[in-house]
This record gives C-alpha cells, structure tokens and sequence, in this order.
C-alpha cells in the first residue's frame, strides 16, 4: 500500500441540477495542502463563531477558495461556445454559489472520509 496521495484517490461527483455531461472530479488533500489550509486559517484568525463579521467572512472565502484550488482536479463546464473553461482561482470564483457550495461540500465530505481505507 502507497504511503502517498495519488491520481487514484478522485471522485467524480454530479448535481442532479447539471446537464448530463456536467460533472466535476475532486480529490483528497495531500498532507502538505492540508498543512497549507490549516496554516492560512490560523494566520487569517478565522473565527466561526464571527460568521457575520465581513473581515472574517472575506477570510473564511478565501479559504473556501483555497480548498476548491486544492480539492478540484477538472470540471467539463463550458463557457456559453461550448468552450471548456479551465480550472483555475479566477473560473471557480465566478462559479454560482449554489455550485460552488455544492462542489466546496463534496470535498469537505470526501475529504472527511477515511480514504487510505479505501
């Protein structure tokens, strides 16, 4: 058994509100990314419990940003010229919000999983 994350640990996930040749392919978090995401919410001093506050809220998006950056490895959304639009900070961030919350949701879960089991 491999002691590292490899292209195997990805899970293509769907919404059932997407077209049919809509889907997204996620994946577990390396040791280090998990470092980087802990490290960035201690250094921004996120705080759940000031949700409301827009300093925090600001924070807690960026490292919403940051684990979908991580977390999606390709998507076959396409622009309105049936162009494939490329994963990248900018793309995700103009994603609808039910969107990005559905994807952000399916890696938080996938990633809460015991993978290594797997």
């Amino acid at each position: 058994m491999s002691r590292f994350v490899s292209e195997k640990d990805i899970k293509t996930i769907r919404a059932e509100w997407w077209g049919a040749d809509e889907e997204v392919v996620i994946r577990v978090y390396s040791w280090g990314q998990k470092r980087t995401l802990e490290g960035s919410a201690l250094e921004a001093g996120v705080d759940l419990k000031d949700v409301e506050n827009p300093t925090m809220k600001m924070k807690l998006d960026e490292l919403a940003n940051k684990q979908m950056e991580f977390g999606i490895v390709s998507w076959t959304f396409a622009d309105d010229n049936g162009n494939l639009v490329p994963v990248n900070r900018k793309n995700i961030g103009m994603l609808y919000e039910r969107d990005g919350e559905f994807i952000l949701k399916a890696i938080d879960d996938y990633n809460s999983e015991d993978v290594e089991k797997k």
